[in-house]
């Protein structure tokens, strides 16, 4: 297992990525995002950002950072014997004090006027919480190199995050409907059976998507084999497309589509328009092309020559070769 001080005295450089993702988590980035309904999350417009300095003063975040800090000091000098005991002892203190205060930040926030009705955990909370867990991973590995604790108790020393994974999971269960609005559609969701309709639209839309993928790649991976500019020319184009981000792909296929169903009405009884599965599948089959070509070429190439021509010895044709000797 790797990690920060493969030796003792040695500084832990895990230790100190993860108090400074800590300390700049605390210190500056957006700790609870609020909007009037949940349909205003999507709007950056409507979202407030609020920090932990605006919702709870100064003395909530020198709170929040003070673990952080003190093992970035330690972090920054060589570890002593019990240098793994100091970086253990502040991620868990960090990361118990970061999630048992943010649902008081929420509510002192609203009490203020300064969060809205609609409230979710910011990037703050989020990246505070994976710094402080890098210093428990940092001080675990610390205090095994050391080797002053039997091995059949360093399970123990991750209890503090399995206690918060396990709170999370209470607070989501116990929750009730009418206070979580993301419990709430979950669960009308899956009265409805609206979950396992979704499901087999999306085994549907990839499974086709992945085919058509398969087929058209293959197909022009075996001719760019024969042909290599053909090869360097699906590669480039196949390349650029995967470098479109979907959205934009998908709202340059709906056109092309729902002009294609207006010109022939028939199509829409087939699904085919501006909106729906075509454009989906067609997308998702554009994505999936430079890894089947890509390997469909390096694979055919990777064949040795001297295989290809015995088979052409024996008096195979292009075809029966490509069929036989490279697979």
């Amino acid at each position: 297992m790797s990690g920060p001080a493969r030796t003792a005295g040695s500084r832990s450089w895990l230790g100190i990525a993860g108090a400074a993702l800590a300390l700049v988590a605390v210190g500056g980035l957006p700790w609870i995002q609020s909007a009037p309904n949940p349909l205003a999350l999507g709007s950056k417009f409507l979202v407030r950002t609020s920090t932990v300095s605006s919702l709870g003063g100064w003395p909530a975040a020198c709170l929040l950072a003070a673990p952080a800090a003190v093992a970035l000091l330690v972090s920054a000098r060589p570890l002593g014997p019990r240098g793994g005991w100091w970086l253990w002892a502040a991620g868990s203190a960090g990361l118990l004090a970061v999630w048992s205060t943010s649902e008081p930040l929420i509510a002192a926030g609203r009490a203020q006027g300064a969060v809205a009705n609609v409230a979710l955990w910011g990037s703050g909370v989020w990246l505070s919480l994976a710094g402080y867990g890098l210093l428990i991973y940092a001080g675990v590995l610390n205090v095994r190199r050391a080797g002053r604790m039997p091995s059949a108790l360093w399970s123990v020393l991750w209890l503090p995050v399995l206690l918060v994974i396990a709170h999370g999971a209470w607070l989501v269960f116990r929750a009730e409907p009418a206070e979580n609005w993301l419990w709430r559609v979950f669960q009308e969701e899956a009265q409805s059976g609206g979950i396992q309709r979704r499901l087999r639209e999306h085994l549907w839309l990839a499974g086709v998507s992945a085919g058509l993928s398969i087929v058209i790649g293959v197909t022009i991976g075996i001719w760019g084999y024969y042909r290599e500019r053909v090869a360097q020319a699906a590669l480039y184009v196949s390349g650029v497309i995967l470098t479109l981000p979907s959205l934009a792909l998908f709202a340059m296929l709906m056109e092309p589509f729902a002009a294609l169903a207006n010109a022939y009405p028939v199509l829409r009884s087939y699904g085919i328009g501006g909106l729906g599965a075509a454009p989906a599948i067609t997308g998702l089959a554009l994505y999936g092309l430079l890894p089947v070509i890509r390997n469909t070429h390096a694979g055919l190439h990777s064949v040795s020559a001297a295989q290809v021509d015995a088979a052409r010895g024996m008096g195979l044709t292009s075809r029966p070769t490509t069929s036989t000797v490279p697979v």
